[in-house]
C-alpha cells in the first residue's frame, strides 16, 4: 500500500470521482489473493479467518484504500459463504467468482447494525420454486459499483428471504449519493420487479444477514485502528519537524502529553479490534459482545485521534492539499457505518444483561 497508494494519489483519486481504484483492487485480488481469505478452500478460497482479514483491513484503513474490500470480501462474502454451506448452489457459484476478484454487495443500508433488527424494505413475490420477483428501495448501500451480484434481504409475506440478483439487470437502478467520505461511496438501489434466486429463507436468511453485519462491524474496528495509526504517525512526524521559537513543537509538554494520550487510546482500540476478530475466528461464545464493544470504542477513538492530529498540524491540517481531511471524513462516516455507538451500546447492554442506556437529556 505504501508503494502503490501515496498521499498525492489519494487526492488525485477523489478529484477524479471514481468509485474505487480498479488497479488496486486487481492487485489485492489477483496478485495477492486477499479477496478469498474468508472463503473456504472447498469453495475456491484460502480458508483463512477473520484474524487474517483483520490484518489486511488494518493496512487498507491506514492507506485509506478506495476498494470495496469490507463490503465485498468481508460482508457479502460472509453472507454468501453461509448460504453456500447451507446448500445453496447459486451462492456457491458466486462465492467461487468472488475469490477471483468479482464484487458483490449486501443490499442493506450502510447504517444497519447487526443488533437493531431492521426490517427489509424490499418485498418478494413467488414466481417459481427458487425464484422471486423483488420490488423496493434500499438507501445508501456500500460497494455496488461494478458488482457482479447483489444479496438482497426481502420480506415474502411473513417470511424473510435472501435473494441473489444480477447487479447489471436493467431493472436495478443504482443512484450514487453525495457522501462525506469520497473514498467509500454509497448508492440508493431501486428494484422494479427484478428476478432473484432464493439462496436462504427464514432463520437461515436472518442468520446470514446478522453474521455478515456482525463480521463487518468487527472488522470495521480494525480499519479504524489503521486510520488511527496513520494519523498518529503523521502527528508524531510533524511534531518533530515543525519548529516554533527555535525548537520542535513536539518538545512542548502539552503536545507531548496529547500525543501520549492518543497512543494509549489507540492501543486500547487495537486490543478491542483484535479481540473482536479473534473471537469470530475461534467461534468464541462472546463474539457478538466483542463486536459491539469494539464498535462502541473504536469509532469514537478514530474520530478523536484524527481531529487531534488536524489540530496538531495547525493551518496545514485544514487545507485540501493535505490528506488529513480525507481521514477525517472516513473516521466521521465510519461512526455510523454498521450502526452508531448508541446502537452498539444498546446491543451490548442487552447482551450482558444491563438496562439499555438512555439518551442524555437536551437542556435548552
Amino acid at each position: 500500500m505504501d508503494a502503490r497508494y501515496t498521499p498525492a494519489f489519494r487526492l488525485e483519486f477523489v478529484a477524479g470521482g471514481a468509485d474505487f481504484d480498479d488497479a488496486l483492487w486487481s492487485a489485492l485480488s489477483h496478485d495477492l489473493g486477499l479477496t478469498g481469505l474468508l472463503i473456504p478452500e472447498v469453495l475456491g478460497g484460502a480458508g483463512a479467518s477473520t484474524r487474517e482479514s483483520a490484518a489486511v483491513v488494518i493496512e487498507l484503513g491506514r492507506a485509506l484504500a478506495p476498494v470495496p474490500y469490507l463490503s465485498s470480501a468481508v460482508v457479502a462474502t460472509t453472507a454468501l459463504v453461509r448460504c453456500a454451506r447451507n446448500g445453496s448452489s447459486a451462492a456457491a457459484d458466486v462465492v467461487a467468482r468472488l475469490a477471483d476478484g468479482a464484487i458483490a454487495a449486501l443490499a442493506v443500508p450502510a447504517t444497519q447494525s447487526f443488533g437493531d433488527g431492521a426490517e427489509p424494505t424490499v418485498r418478494a413475490t413467488n414466481t417459481g420454486l427458487d425464484t422471486v420477483v423483488l420490488s423496493g428501495t434500499v438507501k445508501q448501500v456500500i460497494g455496488t459499483a461494478d458488482a457482479l451480484a447483489l444479496v438482497v434481504p426481502a420480506r415474502r409475506g411473513d417470511e424473510l428471504v435472501l435473494a441473489l440478483v444480477n447487479a447489471d439487470t436493467p431493472k436495478v437502478r443504482a443512484t450514487r449519493r453525495s457522501n462525506v467520505d469520497m473514498t467509500r461511496p454509497t448508492r440508493d438501489l431501486g428494484l422494479d420487479e427484478v428476478s432473484g434466486t432464493v439462496i436462504a429463507t427464514g432463520v437461515e436468511a436472518g442468520d446470514a444477514v446478522t453474521t455478515a453485519l456482525e463480521t463487518g462491524a468487527a472488522l470495521l474496528a480494525s480499519e479504524q485502528v489503521g486510520v488511527c495509526e496513520w494519523a498518529l504517525a503523521q502527528a508524531t512526524e510533524y511534531l518533530t519537524v515543525r519548529h516554533q521559537f527555535g525548537r520542535p513543537i513536539g518538545s512542548y509538554q502539552t503536545l507531548r502529553h496529547r500525543a501520549a494520550h492518543l497512543w494509549i487510546d489507540i492501543n486500547h482500540a487495537r486490543a478491542a479490534a483484535i479481540y473482536a476478530a479473534s473471537t469470530l475466528a475461534d467461534a468464541v461464545a462472546d463474539h457478538t459482545i466483542a463486536a459491539a464493544l469494539a464498535q462502541t470504542y473504536c469509532g469514537a477513538t478514530a474520530l478523536r485521534v484524527v481531529e487531534e492530529t488536524i489540530q496538531m498540524h495547525g493551518g496545514i491540517g485544514f487545507t485540501w492539499d493535505h490528506p488529513l481531511h480525507l481521514y477525517l471524513k472516513r473516521a466521521f462516516a465510519d461512526t455510523v457505518v454498521f450502526g452508531d455507538a448508541d446502537v452498539h451500546k444498546s446491543t451490548l447492554a442487552r447482551l450482558i444483561g444491563l438496562a439499555e442506556p438512555t439518551p442524555n437529556p437536551v437542556h435548552v
